[in-house]
């Protein structure tokens, strides 16, 4: 593997080479080595902050050899330039990483959740909290990698059930506590979840078709309009079949009629 290229700019004014922070306005040159081998290359520009520019495109072309992997690397690069920038800007706004909890149950955006289901909460924070990097130190340095890692870490200890009440948990609280800041836990599922299908307007054709399965009820003589919602009639005393009395007679007494008497 070939090593990294060094290099330095400088100017060229009347064939002399000036250092780089020379007075003169002259055309910024970049000299750098690669593998023993020494390259000069004309920058075509006289600003400072342009020629920087160029030089390091140009360094990084030849670093990473495959256009597509440099191009990959400034776009990694521009990212942690972008979260770097947003949490300068916001850093008297944001929340440490030890207050998360402490902001959730002072706000007054949080749901008037009961007691059991606060301590549910907390108990899902205080395991995010230890997991953390010692790094993290406020809730706007938890990224959406560092999010999917933590995905990937409680796949292997909870059920897909579980972590999926755990992550909106997380949601809510980031939520609450962080309304105006990235939220890195959106949108973020367990393996083998899926997705829920969103309701939808159902089309004139659509509709027509549904219409058409109550046609043979009305055929029939039975009104569907009137079978949504109704209580079966009540069932008349004559309607309902009784079943024949049995009379029970005495037999006859064989013998005396009467007190003295005989047969």
């Amino acid at each position: 593997m070939s090593e990294a290229p060094k290099g330095y700019l400088f100017k060229r004014w009347r064939g002399e080479h000036l250092p780089a922070d020379s007075d003169v306005e002259a055309t910024f040159y970049l000299a750098f080595e690669k593998d023993g081998r020494r390259t000069t290359v004309c920058l075509h520009t006289k600003e400072r902050e342009k020629a920087e520019q160029l030089s390091r495109e140009h360094l990084g072309k030849m670093e990473w050899g495959d256009r597509q992997a440099y191009l990959r690397s400034l776009i990694e690069a521009g990212e942690r330039a972008k979260r770097e920038l947003w949490g300068i800007t916001h850093e008297s706004h944001t929340c440490p990483v030890a207050e998360i909890w402490k902001r959730y149950t002072s706000s007054r955006r949080r749901p008037d959740s009961g007691p059991r289901t606060m301590a549910y909460y907390k108990v899902k924070v205080d395991t995010l909290v230890k997991w953390l990097p010692a790094t993290v130190k406020s809730i706007r340095q938890v990224s959406v990698a560092l999010a999917e890692e933590y995905v990937r870490e409680s796949e292997r200890k909870l059920s897909p059930v579980t972590l999926q009440a755990h992550l909106c948990t997380l949601r809510r609280v980031w939520r609450v506590v962080d309304p105006e800041g990235p939220q890195p836990w959106q949108d973020l599922r367990p393996a083998g979840t899926h997705t829920a299908r969103p309701f939808r307007r159902l089309s004139l054709d659509e509709c027509r078709k549904l219409a058409s399965f109550t046609e043979p009820l009305k055929t029939r003589g039975v009104d569907p309009d009137e079978m949504r919602g109704a209580s079966p009639p009540p069932r008349s005393r004559a309607s309902v079949p009784c079943a024949p009395q049995r009379v029970c007679r005495r037999p006859p007494h064989r013998g005396r009629t009467g007190p003295g008497g005989s047969a």
